[in-house]
């Protein structure tokens, strides 16, 4: 009803041009209460789960395998910097954005009635790229984990004076796609291992070990 009522109050179902799309937008995404995903609010609590992350896998990695790795603060720095880094990969108010205008453009297009447009426009809203928010937050959560994992698990390793290198492990659980299937098992330096994690797709299914 929100949305209906800010394009019924442009009469929407008359305007055939794009000229006021900008201004419908912002004021959709305003009744939607949408907020903006901005580094300013999220950048500390990218910041606080990859600490806690690296917290976690130093432990993990000395209790398991070992490897004497010690996270200092610098390292532990570094990691959750790289967390605060990932905040602009994921722009969702732009994305919200960018489904409106679709939507407005492809409902124009079908001479859909204010009503029918306004369901378009909250049903591209609603599922982003994903089915429903709560996937999409799910992926985001998942993927951000494991990131911030495997980030930690390549600091510790290069902190051990025992580790060497790294095995690429990848399409553990059955097929994926042809860029994760050929690196499995690839023996990789901890460089070219940090280089294949930043090229991650979202859910993804890299996983590194160290050789000793």
């Amino acid at each position: 009803d929100s949305v209906a009522s800010v394009l019924a109050g442009a009469r929407m179902g008359e305007v055939k041009q794009g000229e006021d799309d900008p201004a419908l937008v912002r004021q959709m995404m305003t009744r939607l209460n949408i907020t903006p995903f901005t580094a300013d609010n999220v950048t500390p609590v990218y910041q606080a789960h990859y600490k806690l992350s690296a917290e976690t896998v130093f432990g993990t990695v000395n209790e398991a395998l070992d490897l004497e790795a010690f996270l200092d603060d610098p390292v532990a720095e570094r990691i959750m910097q790289t967390g605060g880094k990932r905040v602009g990969l994921l722009d969702l108010t732009a994305k919200t954005q960018a489904s409106m205008f679709r939507a407005l453009s492809q409902g124009r297009a079908s001479g859909e009635s204010t009503r029918e447009l306004a369901l378009r426009v909250q049903s591209q809203v609603t599922a982003g790229p994903w089915a429903s928010v709560q996937q999409r937050a799910m992926v985001i959560a998942r993927t951000e984990t494991k990131f911030a994992t495997v980030t930690s698990s390549l600091e510790a390793y290069e902190s051990s004076p025992v580790v060497r290198g790294i095995q690429l492990l990848d399409a553990q659980l059955g097929p994926t796609d042809e860029t994760c299937e050929a690196r499995n098992g690839r023996i990789v330096s901890i460089q070219e291992a940090q280089d294949a994690i930043a090229e991650e797709h979202p859910n993804g299914t890299l996983a590194v070990l160290p050789l000793t």
